[in-house]
């Protein structure tokens, strides 16, 4: 399968709107996901996120149209090589109650991430400009 994934701007990326339904995205997939046999969890996501990133045989374009370059490091440099992924618990708190704004743009990479990931599974479609 040779499919384009085009994401929105940094600003809808970034968006209160958009985490709020990542961090749904990301409890219901803590009812319905396993990897390795395992039930999914701020550790195990970061797993899966690389399982949908690396196996997809397609292109993930930005919005200004270059190439996402999803490399060995790119989960351990976009959690800041974090491996508790502590920040996860925090961002799953989001889908009951949305952020107050948008996020800082230093998680960009992060909130990329799974933005893709979970565009990838069919799991998530992102908000419209």
């Amino acid at each position: 399968m040779n499919d384009t994934i085009r994401l929105p701007s940094q600003d809808v990326i970034l968006s209160p709107e958009n985490i709020s339904g990542l961090a749904r995205m990301y409890r219901q997939l803590e009812t319905t996901e396993t990897v390795g046999g395992k039930p999914l969890s701020r550790r195990t996501f970061a797993d899966w996120i690389c399982d949908q990133l690396f196996l997809f045989e397609g292109v993930i374009l930005l919005a200004d149209g270059s190439e996402l370059q999803v490399t060995d490091t790119f989960i351990d440099d976009a959690w800041n090589n974090d491996g508790s992924y502590r920040w996860t618990s925090a961002f799953a708190r989001f889908a009951k109650r949305p952020p107050q704004r948008a996020a800082n743009s230093n998680l960009l990479s992060r909130i990329v991430a799974i933005m893709a990931a979970g565009i990838i599974a069919g799991r998530y479609r992102a908000p419209r400009a």
